[in-house]
C-alpha cells in the first residue's frame, strides 16, 4: 500500500522504494506510541508517509539547485597553467607532508599566514604568559617560516 503510494507520486521507481523504506523505518522507530486499531495504524502510517513525500521533494529541489551550480561553476573557464607550476609542485613534493597542506591552504585557497596563537592552538609550544609576543620579521619558527627554509634550500 504505501509503495503504490509513493510510486504514484515520484517519479523514479527507486525513489518510491527509498521512500518506503523511510516511512516504514519510521514507524518501526516508533513503534510503541503506534495506535491500536488498524485503520487509526493505517492513518499514522499515510501521515509520516506524507512527511516523507515532502521532504522527497525538498531535497530533489535542492539537489537541483546544488547540480545547476556546479554546471555554471564548471562552464567557467580555467586559465592555462604556466610551467612554474610544474615546477613549484615538484617542489612541494619534496617537502614534508605537513607542510606541504599549509603552503596548498595559504597559496591555493588563500588561507592567511597562520600566526603563533594558530600554531599554538595546533598543539605546539605557547610562548611564557609574561613573554612578549615575537614580531611578525622575528626568526621566531613558525611553520610558514620552517616552509619557506625549506623552499629555500630546494631552490
Amino acid at each position: 500500500m504505501l509503495l503504490r503510494y509513493f510510486a504514484r507520486r515520484v517519479t523514479l521507481c527507486e525513489d518510491a522504494a527509498d521512500c518506503t523504506s523511510e516511512t516504514l523505518l519510521a514507524l518501526w522507530r516508533h513503534r510503541s506510541r503506534l495506535p491500536d486499531t488498524e485503520d487509526q495504524r493505517r492513518a499514522r502510517a499515510y501521515g509520516i508517509a506524507r512527511k516523507v513525500l515532502a521532504n522527497h521533494h525538498r531535497g530533489r529541489t535542492r539537489r537541483a539547485v546544488a547540480a545547476d551550480a556546479l554546471r555554471a561553476a564548471a562552464a567557467t573557464p580555467v586559465a592555462p597553467i604556466p610551467d612554474e607550476a610544474f615546477t613549484a609542485a615538484e617542489a612541494l613534493k619534496l617537502l614534508p607532508a605537513r607542510d606541504q597542506e599549509l603552503i596548498r591552504l595559504i597559496i591555493w585557497e588563500s588561507c592567511p599566514s597562520p600566526t603563533r596563537a594558530e600554531s599554538s592552538a595546533s598543539g605546539r609550544e605557547q610562548p611564557e604568559p609574561d613573554t612578549p609576543e615575537p614580531s611578525p620579521d622575528s626568526a621566531a619558527p613558525t611553520p610558514i617560516s620552517r616552509t619557506r627554509s625549506g623552499i629555500r634550500v630546494v631552490r
